[in-house]
């Protein structure tokens, strides 16, 4: 039966629809002129391609009514098939030509999958969707920002756009170790240096006012409390947020020249047969001609391995100046985010460079934030033996 099918479809036959009341006839008419129908159903039947003709002719003679609902022939399905695999790779061809310059798919790495969905909606809001055109994008440190000042939490984050897929690489700012267990007296004690912008005490007492410069390590909140005529100083456990503005500063000194890697056309395959930890190689020549290069390589568990030996050479170019600026305040702002309190907000940036004797630039990054400079620290015995003689109310 099947190579009965395989005959008549290499031969090619016609699919025909017939009128119910008709059928019986045209079988009848068929059978007399030798003509063969197969798959016969009350309203359809299987004729050759060659015989089609000879049907057609019997149907008009003897006004039976039928149509061809489809031909089949292997003639047929190669020619469409060609002409769709040379349309459809046509069309393949523009659309990864076209589709290199849209993002595809969005990758979120480095936070919990709830953070991420927050990436996410931040990057949406700067118009970074899967289907955008990559140029209308705005630049890196726009998408940093967005997602490091709206997300609490995240000192650091990039948007990598590799081919078609942004790849958004995050951070969590490290909660500062505990000083003291839970429970125990303690006060909020400044982190870093800066000039204080509120104060908010649910617990203790402030020591610092608005508009007061402080440095790192002044308490800020203390948990030493002053007694009264009929009561001792005791301590507490401070508690509040203490907002500042504060300055980070970072520099670096870069070259302005860039060596990398470039391939310089040569190849060289190898090829082995595998069979899991085993393999023999195949041919005689086993290493390339050329010296530097760089290897890729498909190595199936069973099968045959091959090895691409590509060339590569050591290029090394001038830098304009504003390139190596560029990336040199690019690395000193990650620097500065892995440094700053959860929830930190920038409110100034600015980049100074000025150029070595040397073929060096020398760059420094200052950025003012607004961020809770306050940690929490242990109380000290003189900070209540100074409250001793303290005999207000």
């Amino acid at each position: 039966m099947f190579l009965l099918k395989l005959f008549y479809f290499l031969k090619g036959y016609v699919i025909i629809d017939i009128m119910e009341e008709k059928g019986a006839r045209l079988l009848t008419l068929c059978a007399e002129h030798g003509i063969r129908l197969w798959n016969v159903t009350p309203s359809s039947a299987y004729c050759s391609v060659r015989n089609w003709q000879m049907v057609s002719d019997i149907c008009q003679n003897s006004g039976i009514a039928v149509t061809i609902a489809r031909e089949v022939s292997f003639r047929k399905t190669l020619a469409s098939g060609v002409g769709g695999l040379l349309a459809g790779g046509i069309v393949i061809i523009f659309f990864f030509i076209a589709a290199a310059g849209y993002v595809w798919e969005i990758e979120v790495n480095g936070c919990r999958e709830e953070v991420a969905g927050e990436v996410l909606a931040v990057l949406e809001e700067q118009g970074l969707t899967v289907g955008v055109r990559k140029s209308s994008l705005p630049s890196g440190n726009a998408l940093r920002d967005s997602i490091i000042y709206n997300i609490d939490g995240i000192n650091w984050a990039w948007v990598y756009l590799d081919g078609t897929l942004a790849r958004v690489e995050v951070s969590y700012k490290l909660p500062h170790e505990p000083v003291i267990t839970k429970g125990e007296p303690c006060n909020i004690t400044a982190v870093r240096d800066g000039v204080i912008l509120s104060v908010s005490a649910t617990s203790g007492r402030k020591t610092a006012a608005v508009g007061q410069t402080v440095s790192a390590g002044d308490i800020l909140i203390s948990g030493a409390m002053p007694g009264g005529t009929l009561t001792a100083p005791y301590t507490v456990c401070a508690e509040g947020e203490v907002l500042a503005e504060t300055v980070h500063t970072k520099s670096c000194s870069v070259p302005l020249v860039k060596t990398y890697t470039a391939d310089t056309g040569e190849v060289f395959v190898r090829r082995a047969f595998r069979l899991f930890e085993l393999e023999i190689p195949l041919g005689f020549n086993k290493s390339p001609d050329f010296e530097q290069y760089r290897v890729e390589k498909t190595t199936p568990p069973v099968g045959i391995c091959t090895y691409r030996y590509i060339g590569t050479e050591s290029i090394t170019e001038q830098i304009p100046s504003e390139t190596a600026v560029s990336e040199a305040a690019e690395a000193l702002a990650e620097e500065i985010a892995h440094e700053l309190t959860s929830g930190a907000r920038k409110t100034d940036e600015q980049v100074r460079f000025v150029h070595s004797g040397a073929g060096f630039v020398n760059v420094t990054l200052t950025m003012n934030f607004i961020e809770n400079i306050g940690i929490e620290t242990p109380v000290q015995l003189w900070q209540t033996e100074e409250l001793t003689n303290d005999k207000t109310d």
